[in-house]
């Protein structure tokens, strides 16, 4: 039961991390400046969640 509840806490932030990656990723494909700038704050995000 431990496990389980660590994955249900977990995993939304795992998600969310997938969809800011997927994003930021899309936004460097582009070479937007404006979408580049973005993905400095979505890296930021991504390391907040994991630290």
């Amino acid at each position: 039961e431990t496990i389980t509840k660590s994955f249900r806490e977990v995993q939304p932030v795992l998600d969310l991390n997938r969809r800011l990656i997927q994003q930021a990723n899309d936004n460097h494909r582009s070479k937007i400046p404006r979408n580049l700038a973005t993905n400095v704050e979505w890296i930021r995000e991504i390391k907040a969640n994991i630290s």
